[in-house]
């Protein structure tokens, strides 16, 4: 394993700095084992028989293949310094000057989406507040998927004054995700990769050898920091990997974790559990993932919510295992107990406690499972009659039920309200709220109504909130407290307006052919397609080209641009440009024209070179002239 003291020995370092190196603290955590390394270096450099250049990727898989990745077609004189891959295959990139990749031009203070085909700006820098010239050094996501940059240089976003050696978090706002020089991170190194574990560990690899927490690396190695120590260990040692990472740096860094060799996650299959105060038993499930490896187990137990243990249900406690390669799901009941009681719903608290064999608690370490009451009091349940309802903008008014079931003694009352949602009170709806009341023995649903205002705007489904509380009597809220009133628009919105998108195009002769676009502006409700074609201006079908006709289409919701193609002739002539007319015609699914329905192709003729003479051709050129010029005077004097 080459690190920086092994460097240092034909480096000149100082005595005492080689004696401090060999002296330094142990790591205290086992790395995480990885299934695959991706990156990318600063230099052309050759890995595992594959040259990259510093505009390209690869993925390592630790046993001495390396693959090139597909990341698009990159210019050669970007760098790739930032690199992630995102679950659906996706790769986020940052490069380290201003590049037009595909369709975009991005600075080095963007990250740029590549899906495989296209590429698109999914963080831009300068709309969201970093200050120009700033660089992009490194991108990696957060467990919770929030962006995570690091800079070149020290740069101030929001709030936040960053390193070089610093990971800024950005969720909307930002904040300081990794503190360098808390970390002991020294002042000299600038952070190169970023990747953050499953385990929230961080992955990182920095411009320089140097020893970080008793962990001597060199540029082309990632170490893991484990923030509950602080503690670092040595995840991937490029040298030792490929002999030939010696002259470059790993300048991105992605990674994936080698389930088969981690323990996994324990936790519970959901937040939240129901079950009826009918039921025998709550069954709970508890699931594994993100590792088999080893024997592992945790506890759980019940803890009182709203419900009490031993009058509501029965609290129990014990310990779930797994075996080695075992991801199946395991179980535990919770015995409730069927009261006559109308008491409403109540809680119990379930909890994972204890896991061993190296596995973790996920995030769903604690859940809630709730009891619903099937006991109704005389006075019965008031509730909504559906948990949904809808009524069309046009309509004016919609009427809301509310029903009383389960008893009628007595006179009850409950009060209702609504609240915005999407809907907003005084453009889309008129707030209410009062009170419904039933007599003694009334048990006949009730019903209040919610204005609804028919607007002009184009802004889909809108839906607002209904509640209902306060109830008197001796009743109670039904399981249905609240529900929802959708207004359904009945304005149509735009199809789009088809057109060229240029009025103008220019193809060389010697081109094969001439790709034109044509787009969809303004709207992409519905599918829609418009008819295109050719005819002649001063350029001749089929001599100068080949006439092109059809339909484009595009389905609903779609404002993506499309194309066709005019195959282009080309002959020996000297011409003047020629020019070919496109027209545009038909639209259908309610889109129209736009403003440059028509078009003009031209085609620019082929440069010919200008034929240079030798002396001897022009002299014997001259006299076949002057031959000609005497028979000429001969003939006529003749």
């Amino acid at each position: 394993m080459k690190h920086a003291l092994h460097r240092a020995l034909g480096t000149g370092f100082l005595p005492g700095i080689l004696l401090a190196a060999c002296f330094a603290p142990a790591a205290a955590f086992a790395a995480t084992p990885l299934a695959e390394v991706r990156y990318s270096p600063d230099v052309t450099v050759t890995l595992g028989g594959v040259t990259l250049d510093d505009e390209d990727a690869a993925s390592d898989d630790l046993g001495g293949t390396v693959t090139a990745l597909d990341v698009g077609t990159i210019p050669g004189g970007a760098d790739i310094v930032g690199y992630h891959a995102l679950p659906n295959g996706d790769q986020l990139l940052a490069f380290d000057t201003t590049v037009t990749v595909g369709f975009v031009t991005a600075e080095s203070r963007d990250v740029v989406r590549y899906d495989g085909v296209n590429f698109t700006i999914d963080f831009d820098g300068s709309n969201l507040g970093v200050p120009p010239g700033a660089q992009i050094d490194a991108i990696a996501l957060g467990t919770d998927g929030a962006l995570l940059l690091s800079f070149d240089t020290t740069v101030i976003v929001g709030a936040v004054t960053a390193d070089d050696a610093d990971i800024v978090r950005y969720d909307g706002a930002y904040s300081l995700f990794f503190d360098a020089s808390a970390a002991s991170v020294p002042d000299a190194l600038d952070l190169d990769g970023a990747h953050v574990l499953a385990n929230g560990h961080l992955l990182v690899s920095f411009d320089a050898s140097e020893s970080v927490g008793g962990v001597a690396f060199d540029d082309e190695d990632v170490i893991e920091y484990d923030p509950a120590g602080p503690t670092w260990e040595m995840a991937y040692d490029g040298s030792a990997e490929h002999a030939t990472w010696a002259p470059a740096d790993l300048d991105a860094l992605a990674a994936l974790e080698d389930p088969s060799l981690l323990p996994g996650v324990l936790q519970f299959s959901s937040p939240t559990y129901v079950v009826s105060e009918a039921g025998v038993s709550a069954l709970i499930t508890v699931t594994r993932t993100g590792g088999s490896a080893g024997s592992v187990s945790v506890g759980y137990q019940t803890a009182d919510g709203s419900a009490t243990a031993g009058a509501d249900y029965s609290g129990v406690a014990g310990v779930l295992f797994w075996g080695p390669g075992n991801t199946a799901s395991k179980t535990f009941n919770v015995p409730v107990t069927n009261d006559a009681d109308a008491e409403g719903d109540e809680t119990v608290n379930l909890a994972l406690s204890a896991p061993t064999g190296g596995a973790a608690i996920g995030p769903n370490g604690a859940a809630i499972l709730t009891i619903q009451d099937n006991d109704v009091p005389p006075g019965g349940a008031l509730q909504f009659s559906a948990p949904v309802y809808s009524v069309n903008e046009g309509a004016g008014m919609a009427t809301i039920t509310v029903t009383r079931t389960g008893g009628s003694s007595g006179m009850v009352s409950v009060s209702y309200a609504t609240a915005d949602d999407v809907a907003l009170d005084g453009s889309d709806y008129t707030a209410v709220a009062s009170v419904l009341m039933w007599g003694d023995g009334d048990s006949a649903a009730k019903t209040f109504d919610v204005p609804i205002t028919d607007d002009p705007d184009i802004e889909g489904d809108e839906p607002l909130n209904l509640s209902l509380s306060g109830p008197t009597g001796g009743a109670i809220l039904g399981t249905q407290s609240t529900a929802v009133l959708s207004i359904v628009d009945n304005d149509i919105p735009p199809a789009g307006a088809l057109q060229f998108s240029s009025p103008t195009y220019l193809v060389v002769e010697g081109v094969p052919s001439a790709l034109i676009t044509v787009t969809r502006t303004g709207g992409t409700s519905g599918p829609v397609s418009v008819m295109y074609a050719t005819a002649d201006g001063t350029a001749v079908n089929p001599d100068d080209y080949l006439n092109s006709f059809g339909v484009l289409n595009w389905p609903h919701g779609d404002g993506s641009n499309k194309t066709f193609i005019v195959p282009i002739v080309s002959d020996s002539y000297k011409e003047l440009p020629e020019t070919i007319n496109l027209s545009l015609g038909g639209p259908t699914g309610g889109a129209v024209l736009g403003g440059i329905p028509t078009a003009i192709l031209t085609i620019q003729d082929q440069p010919y070179p200008v034929p240079v003479f030798a002396p001897w051709t022009l002299l014997m050129l001259s006299g076949l002239l002057g031959l000609f010029g005497l028979r000429r005077t001969w003939s006529r004097r003749a």
